[in-house]
């Protein structure tokens, strides 16, 4: 049995469809077809039951302009799309100069289209030039030929005046023009304009029209243009009324006047949508064969097939390997460049990178770990022998923590301090002295004795940190006073020692008065999370923003594979970030200090396995996120479970041995336990203590590279 799918009497596409047969595939195709520029039958999409696309036929010459009419959500770009390779239609076939557009030969998607979608899709902070430049590069075209080409299109459209202005700052007319200068740059067989001429003045639509009927003319370009200004395609040779998802009838825009004898398009339109249409169903049959087609080229089509499914192929592959490493560098270098100008020109990116991060940083320095200060504290000294060693101790007492207040009771004092902010009241007894002069060996002496000269303290535990530290602090005095006490009536200082001799440390320097023990301890795993978790806020945004510019996928179109893409951001975003983990370095160098500083290479090389981690965690969140603001809510949240559950701030030891294992397993924290090791141990990766982490952190970073390069899209 032969089926038969024809359209206007154009030429017909037939295919086998005999069911007693093995191999369902193409009979032949009319030569006819191999010469037309583009041919769609029975093209049908749909989304979770939705008809986008409803037995779309079309047919278009080489060298001619289409025209593609019909009102917002008719179908127009969801055609385009499929045109372009972005979407698989689910039912019919469509050739392109003869071939199929997942043909690699046929070079579309790739430099053989020029494509302009609906929305700009150029790169914000470069200039004009600069975009057409680096489309350009991407294109392949010959240096010489692209200024050229730039310069004397810059010119026709009367862009000259903005020439070196970023994108940004153009006005929302500006930037279609220049989107469209893109889409024409390289002059490509196939060229697919999407309402190219919304928000342009009358002027420049017709400057637009003549110069694509030029191109049809004398470059035998194949150029599709779709349109809601139903009028302005009079220019066009062909063009085609959509409605619902359907092409209601196409032919020549003076034949079809005549036809319907009137002396506009708009008309025409008006006359064919108050006729009503029978509805067409597709043939389950029709979808079992390209089904079939489709899988045995490697495509596996689903009917309801959500629209990021595509057929866009690798890389079209160079005949030779100089011009492959020709079209490797040219394509590295201009992604590449474009990706730092992105990140100097955008103030926010710059300053969220940088700025925020080195603050984020020498605010953890100067407020974390520092001893408190101006705690208010009240003194009542009974003291009343002619040597007061109470006195002496007061005087002791760090002036820059405490604000001492003198009182001469003790009740009068604590009902003050329930009043005012009083961190403590300290009562030093009459016997105070005499106590602390006592021969503690004799017979004579009484354990009511010796508590009749202690000292008394109450303080505010409100806060308890506050409160330790502070008490820690009069433990300090209590111990500088009976030092120089012993040293002062003779006797050797170590006598008024603790019974315990702290000796050499195995690792590290000895345990200070200077409160610094805590900053110093969790310096380097803050500043690693920091690192991790910037670096995936920063590659999320990036990568969203190009994705919902459809400059990602404006790229796609012209060639470029998502592989290529990501792997050049993901190595531009670890080169800019090498700056700032050097920076790092140094402050932990030049603030807190390090015990072994031949082993800061080390170091350096555990910051760039952190910041790898972040950029390809920001390439999953990318992917899972539709929004900026949902990706930073995530990277919120990442952050947070990291700070408490990698040991950045409190040691995993005091976790429950039952569910350490799990905080091991968590990337980051075998870095932390690293960096620490290296920098106050003295510890180097071979360490059995070191690299099992290091290990955990590389699985991470391979099975985050492979779902981020499988999901985002």
């Amino acid at each position: 049995m032969v089926q038969s799918f024809s359209s206007n009497n154009q030429s017909t596409l037939k295919v086998d469809c005999d069911n007693n047969s093995n191999n369902i595939d193409p009979c032949y195709v009319d030569e006819k077809i191999l010469q037309e520029g583009l041919v769609a039958r029975n093209l049908c999409y749909a989304i979770k039951s939705v008809d986008i696309l409803n037995n779309v036929d079309l047919n278009l010459p080489r060298g001619q302009i289409y025209g593609l009419l019909g009102p917002s959500g008719c179908g127009k770009t969801t055609l385009l799309r499929c045109f372009i390779g972005s979407i698989i239609p689910q039912v019919g076939d469509l050739f392109i100069f003869g071939r199929r557009p997942y043909e690699s030969e046929l070079g579309i998607p790739g430099p053989n289209v020029g494509y302009m979608p609906q929305e700009i899709a150029l790169h914000s902070n470069l200039t004009v030039y600069e975009n057409l430049m680096y489309f350009g590069i991407v294109y392949q075209i010959p240096f010489g030929d692209l200024t050229k080409r730039c310069n004397d299109l810059i010119e026709k459209f009367h862009l000259e005046p903005f020439k070196s202005q970023c994108v940004r700052t153009l006005s929302g007319g500006q930037a279609r023009r220049l989107s469209l200068l893109v889409a024409l740059l390289n002059e490509s067989p196939l060229i697919i304009l999407d309402e190219p001429t919304v928000g342009v003045d009358p002027v420049l639509r017709e400057t637009c029209w003549n110069y694509l009927a030029k191109l049809a003319e004398l470059q035998n370009c194949t150029i599709i243009v779709s349109t809601h200004y139903i009028e302005e395609a009079r220019k066009a040779n062909r063009i085609g009324f959509m409605r619902k998802g359907k092409i209601i009838v196409e032919d020549e825009p003076g034949r079809l006047m005549n036809i319907h004898s009137t002396t506009s398009l708009d008309q025409v339109f008006f006359k064919l949508c108050s006729v009503r249409r029978k509805s067409t169903i597709c043939n389950p049959r029709d979808l079992k064969i390209f089904q079939q087609r489709m899988a045995r080229a490697g495509k596996n089509i689903a009917l309801g097939q959500y629209p990021s499914k595509s057929w866009f192929p690798t890389e079209i592959k160079p005949s030779t390997v100089s011009a492959s490493i020709k079209q490797w560098l040219s394509l590295w270098s201009s992604l590449t460049l474009n990706n730092i100008f992105n990140e100097f020109r955008d103030p926010l990116v710059l300053s969220l990178q940088y700025s925020v991060s080195c603050w984020t940083i020498l605010l953890f320095y100067f407020c974390i770990g520092n001893p408190p200060t101006g705690l208010k504290l009240a003194i009542v000294n009974n003291g009343s022998s002619f040597i007061d060693m109470g006195s002496a101790f007061i005087d002791s007492i760090n002036g820059s923590m405490f604000i001492k207040q003198s009182y001469d009771s003790f009740d009068v004092a604590m009902a003050d301090a329930r009043k005012a902010p009083f961190w403590g009241v300290l009562w030093i007894p009459e016997d105070f002295t005499e106590t602390l002069m006592l021969d503690k060996s004799s017979l004579n002496t009484t354990i009511e004795k010796v508590r009749s000269g202690q000292m008394k303290i109450s303080v505010d535990m409100g806060n308890r940190i506050v409160a330790g530290m502070g008490l820690r602090g009069l433990f300090n005095a209590f111990m500088s006073f009976m030092l120089s006490t012993m040293k002062m009536i003779g006797l050797d200082e170590k006598l008024a020692s603790f019974p315990i001799q702290i000796a050499e440390p195995i690792y590290g320097s000895k345990i200070s008065r200077d409160y610094n023990d805590f900053r110093r301890t969790m310096f380097p795993g803050f500043v690693i999370i920091c690192t991790l978790t910037l670096a995936m806020a920063i590659s999320s945004i990036g990568l969203i923003n190009l994705r919902t510019s459809k400059t990602f996928e404006r790229l796609l179109v012209a060639g470029v594979s998502k592989e290529t893409m990501l792997t050049v951001h993901f190595v531009t975003r670890l080169a800019l970030q090498i700056p700032l983990i050097l920076f790092i370095i140094c402050l932990q160098c030049t603030l807190i200090g390090v015990d072994y500083p031949d082993k800061i290479i080390w170091a350096i090389f555990l910051f760039i396995i952190q910041t790898a981690i972040g950029i390809v965690c920001g390439i999953v969140l990318s992917g899972l996120s539709r929004e900026v603001v949902a990706s930073l809510y995530a990277v919120s949240g990442i952050f947070v479970i990291l700070t408490f559950s990698t040991g950045a701030i409190w040691p995993l030891q005091s976790i429950s041995s039952s569910f350490r294992w799990i905080f091991y397993c968590i990337p980051g924290t075998g870095s932390i336990h690293a960096y620490r090791s290296m920098i106050y141990r003295g510890w180097n990766l071979l360490h059995p203590k070191i690299w099992p982490g290091i290990c955990i952190d590389f699985v991470w970073m391979t099975t985050l590279t492979i779902l981020g390069f499988k999901i985002y899209n």
